[in-house]
């Protein structure tokens, strides 16, 4: 998946107008008696047209979110959505099956609600003898909490009373889709997780192994833990500064390329390790005992680093963009290492610096 397919898929899904929702099926859920309904399923634009734009609204939000962050793409292993994408929503017992999963595996206290929505989309022609059609399954997660207490006025009663306690559909919490586009065309061999936020995708993980036999990616949070940790094994904890400028350059890099793709450009541990390796100083052997444990995980470069970079010490911090980290300079100055940084243009405060300090110092050496 890259950027476009991530706006496309929202655009596909969104438009109450489009017939590109074919049917849908709903199960509720209650956490404290472990009942699983269902409806009938529903031609999706059969619904009243305020219904259908609430889900429209839904679905929306469901497949919205950045990618390598709250939208993760995973290879599947063994798939649940791929016989009711295949099937149309027709066959119960499938959808039946999925709930049942969901509800061994997803631990949250409020009930919930397990929407199904099946559709079709043409893909464009590229040309005249090409015709493809994407078929899709989307499930989403939804809280279905109780409303706060309200007095309403009745007023043909004319009177006051307290409105009753209804259970209200709450935003997506997780959704999954299968197949995923990959750059405008179907992809049968990924699955798409979106979650509201990143501490979400650790809470679905059981879910997601139950639904596609993997584990979800590494929160972005766990990604830079994991990458600091590898990092500071590999040189014991005492990084040399020229290694970690070296490997900024070299994702700056990518993300460069990431830019220009709108991919998700990821590294697995092996690569990660390669890149520490090549870096002057370093032992492969550490290297490779501290990518341990990290099999099969993959890092986003655009969750490892960040736009700006910042350099801590006793004397005081330095902050600068990704780019510029190549400029700064670390030297060491009658016995005291200092961070040299170029002073071009510099400003204090907003207050434009001139050069007449330089000057200043240079007359005086004259003298």
């Amino acid at each position: 998946m890259i950027k476009k397919d991530i706006a496309l898929i929202k655009k596909i899904v969104s438009r109450a107008n489009d017939n590109s929702i074919v049917k849908c099926v709903t199960c509720y859920v209650d956490t404290k008696t472990d009942d699983i309904i269902f409806q009938k399923p529903k031609n999706f634009y059969s619904l009243e047209e305020s219904q259908l734009s609430q889900y429209c609204n839904f679905m929306k939000k469901g497949v919205s979110g950045k990618l390598g962050s709250t939208v993760s793409e995973i290879t599947t292993r063994e798939n649940l959505l791929a016989a009711p994408r295949d099937n149309a929503l027709e066959n119960l017992e499938e959808l039946e099956e999925i709930a049942q999963k969901v509800r061994d595996t997803l631990s949250i206290e409020d009930n919930y609600c397990i929407f199904f929505a099946f559709g079709r989309w043409d893909i464009p022609k590229i040309s005249d003898d090409s015709e493809e059609v994407y078929s899709f399954v989307l499930m989403m997660i939804q809280p279905c909490s109780l409303t706060k207490p309200e007095i309403l006025f009745d007023k043909p009663k004319n009177e006051f009373a307290l409105k009753g306690l209804e259970r209200v559909l709450k935003d997506p919490y997780c959704a999954y889709l299968y197949p995923t586009l990959s750059e405008g065309h179907t992809d049968i061999d990924h699955a798409a997780i979106y979650v509201k936020s990143v501490k979400n995708l650790s809470r679905v993980e059981d879910v997601t192994a139950g639904l596609f036999g993997v584990k979800p990616p590494l929160t972005p949070e766990q990604q830079i833990n994991g990458f600091h940790n590898i990092l500071n094994d590999s040189f014991d904890s005492k990084v040399p500064y020229s290694v970690v400028r070296n490997i900024y350059d070299f994702f700056s890099e990518k993300i460069i390329d990431m830019s220009l793709s709108g991919e998700d450009v990821k590294l697995n541990q092996n690569e990660i390790a390669e890149v520490i390796a090549k870096c002057d100083g370093a032992d492969r052997s550490k290297v490779e005992e501290a990518i341990k444990g990290y099999e099969g995980c993959d890092f986003s470069v655009n969750n490892l680093v960040s736009s700006k970079v910042t350099i801590e010490t006793d004397s005081g911090t330095i902050r600068t963009e990704l780019t510029d980290l190549s400029r700064i300079e670390k030297r060491k100055i009658d016995g005291r290492l200092y961070y040299l940084i170029p002073a071009e243009g510099d400003t204090l405060d907003g207050i434009a610096l001139g050069n007449s300090d330089v000057w200043k110092k240079e007359d005086d050496n004259e003298e």
